[in-house]
């Protein structure tokens, strides 16, 4: 009786286990607006829609707050548009409706974009 209930316990365990690892390995599938959060791993809504321009008000990347340009590319990352020529490329209104962001500390800076 003592065995059966010893097996009993290891298969329940072994079940938990086997359950714990696809739940913590399933991919979870945001929303085309949203980005997944690493750290609680849940989706949360973008903050502006890709392709957003936007500059930063304090901790800008190129340290030029309330001048640089850049394009919001989705995953609170954001990448410099170094000139009109190229920023027009990629959103021909790109000067226009410009969001700024209070605090770029918590943005991603990816390399500077070039002409599309």
């Amino acid at each position: 009786m003592i065995l059966i209930l010893i097996l009993l316990l290891v298969l329940v365990s072994i079940a938990s286990g086997v359950y714990w690892w696809v739940f913590m390995n399933e991919k979870i599938n945001c929303l085309s607006d949203e980005y997944l959060d690493t750290t609680s791993q849940t989706c949360i809504k973008e903050p502006y829609p890709k392709g957003t321009s936007v500059k930063c008000k304090t901790n800008d990347p190129l340290k030029a707050p309330d001048a640089a340009v850049y394009r919001y590319m989705g995953n609170k990352t954001i990448r410099h548009y170094p000139n009109p020529v190229i920023a027009s490329s990629w959103n021909k209104e790109w000067n226009k409706n410009i969001k700024t962001i209070t605090d770029c500390s918590e943005y991603t800076h990816g390399v500077a974009l070039a002409k599309k």
